[in-house]
C-alpha cells in the first residue's frame, strides 16, 4: 500500500524565521537594527540642534552673539512673555534656559552614544532625559497657563514620539543583530 501524499511533508527540513534572534529584515541593505540605531541617531540631532539654537539664544542675550544674529531658538523671548506675568526676571529666565541647555546637550550626547554602542548601553539614561523634559515642559505649560499658545501640544507630540519611540526599540527589539541570511550588520 502507498502512503498518501501529504505536501507538507515536502517541506519537513524548512525552518520558520527566529525572530528572537534578531530583527526581521527588510532588504539585504537595511534591516530593522539599522532602523533603530538611526532613531537613536535622530534623536541624538535633534537635541543637538535645538540646545545649539538655545545657546546661540542664550549668548545674543548676553551680547556675546551679535544681536542681529538670525539663527536662535527664540525660547528666551518665550519664557519671557509667560513668566514675566508672575515677576519672573530677566536674568532668572536665562538661568533656567541654561539648564534646558545642559539637559538637552545631556540628553544628545546619550543618544548619541546609544546609537554609536548598538542601542546596548546608554539607552536607558538618554530617554529618562529625552521623556522627562517633555513631561517637566508639559506640567511647567500648565503651571504658567501657556497651553492656548501651542507649547503644550507641541511637548505633548514629542513625548508620544520618544515614548513611541522607546517602544519600537524595546518590543521589536530592532536593537538586536539580524541573523537571517544576507543581512550581516
Amino acid at each position: 500500500m502507498v502512503p498518501a501524499y501529504n505536501r507538507a511533508d515536502d517541506h519537513t527540513d524548512a525552518q520558520p524565521p527566529d525572530r528572537a534572534a534578531g530583527a526581521w529584515p527588510v532588504s539585504r541593505w537595511l534591516d530593522l537594527r539599522r532602523l533603530g540605531i538611526g532613531l537613536l541617531g535622530f534623536w541624538a540631532l535633534y537635541f543637538a540642534i535645538v540646545a545649539l539654537s538655545n545657546l546661540t539664544d542664550l549668548l545674543r542675550s548676553v551680547h556675546v552673539v551679535r544681536a542681529d544674529w538670525r539663527w536662535v531658538s527664540g525660547n528666551l523671548a518665550f519664557m519671557a512673555s509667560a513668566t514675566g506675568k508672575f515677576g519672573v526676571p530677566v536674568w532668572a529666565n536665562q538661568v533656567l534656559l541654561a539648564g534646558v541647555i545642559v539637559w538637552q546637550g545631556l540628553a544628545a550626547v546619550l543618544f548619541s552614544r546609544a546609537a554609536r554602542a548598538g542601542g546596548r548601553e546608554w539607552l536607558g539614561g538618554a530617554f529618562t532625559l529625552g521623556i522627562s523634559l517633555w513631561a517637566v515642559f508639559i506640567i511647567l505649560d500648565e503651571v504658567l497657563l501657556i497651553f492656548e499658545t501651542g507649547a503644550e501640544a507641541t511637548h505633548l507630540r514629542l513625548l508620544i514620539a520618544q515614548l513611541l519611540t522607546l517602544v519600537l526599540l524595546r518590543l521589536e527589539r530592532l536593537l538586536e543583530r539580524s541573523t537571517a541570511p544576507g543581512c550581516e550588520a
